[in-house]
């Protein structure tokens, strides 16, 4: 029933995760462009531009998933949104990453510039010419290559445990 209640996003609809204490802070977000609006872009249907507005998100943004490799290729699930964002320039969005050993590799690709693209997993597209006019988002990806060059990663905030009970600390970086 995750889609009961889809929320077509117009112009500078944010939508926001329900409050929750262990992930309220930046610690394990990554944020960035899901898509860009009005660019062209080489998916897995042909040359593909996105109309600002056409893009639906589930109702609770934590039912969004994030996933190192698409989930269709034997992608793991890494994390959840915890905001997404209809702006001027695309669907922005920010995840929390899971506190697990695939989190944390995930987190590792980004840094090391390995995986630093997100890419889109939408169901129910509707194509005219080569307009993307409608499609509901069903997950995220951590890739390597976007289909959508200003698909990258913008912002990561994570921290990490040191070895031997050595000193915590934070990384903020963009990737």
């Amino acid at each position: 029933a995750r889609w009961l209640h889809p929320l077509p996003l117009t112009p500078q609809t944010t939508l926001t995760a329900a409050h929750n204490a262990d992930t309220d802070t930046p610690s394990r977000t990554v944020s960035g462009i899901i898509v860009p609006w009005g660019t062209p872009g080489y998916t897995s249907v042909g040359l593909i531009t996105a109309q600002r507005g056409s893009i639906q998100v589930p109702a609770d943004v934590k039912h969004l998933k994030i996933f190192r490799d698409h989930s269709d290729a034997g992608g793991t699930p890494v994390g959840y949104a915890t905001k997404v964002e209809d702006t001027e320039k695309g669907l922005v969005a920010s995840f929390h990453i899971a506190d697990t050993p695939d989190g944390d590799i995930a987190l590792k690709d980004i840094k090391e510039g390995v995986r630093d693209a997100l890419s889109m997993e939408i169901i129910g597209q509707e194509i005219s010419g080569d307009l993307l006019t409608a499609g509901q988002l069903t997950a995220v990806a951590i890739v390597a290559v976007p289909a959508f060059s200003a698909s990258r990663i913008t912002q990561v905030t994570a921290s990490h445990q040191t070895p031997a009970g050595g000193k915590a600390g934070r990384l903020t970086m963009p990737p």
